[in-house]
């Protein structure tokens, strides 16, 4: 996100104007937080499996966004498949580890 280079090499991204770096530094900074949450979550996977799905949350906001700039031209499918692809996988982790979070929880009760 706040390289160039590699925002045009996955994505073909060209204009880097100073709002860019500005979108890009507030996500980055989001993004940073959000990854210190999951650690966070991690240490105390059980009772803190509430962040799954928030973590869910944010990951379906990825994919709209991703799906938004395609239909709009900006980016072609093909540059976002590979990461629509670790999105799909992740999401699909986070709501397996949920739901067995909640039937490990609720075994353990009984």
């Amino acid at each position: 996100m706040l390289c160039p280079y590699l925002a045009n090499f996955f994505w073909g991204f060209s204009a880097f104007s100073g709002q860019y770096y500005f979108a890009m530094g507030y996500a980055a900074s989001l993004m940073l937080g959000w990854t210190i949450l999951l650690i966070w979550a991690y240490n105390n996977p059980l009772e803190r499996r509430f962040v799954a799905l928030l973590t869910l949350i944010v990951i379906t906001g990825l994919i709209l966004t991703e799906i938004t700039l395609v239909l709009a031209g900006t980016v072609s499918l093909i540059k976002i498949i590979p990461t629509l692809a670790i999105q799909i996988v992740l999401a699909y982790l986070f709501i397996t580890g949920y739901l067995y979070s909640n039937q490990v929880t609720k075994n353990a009760g009984d």
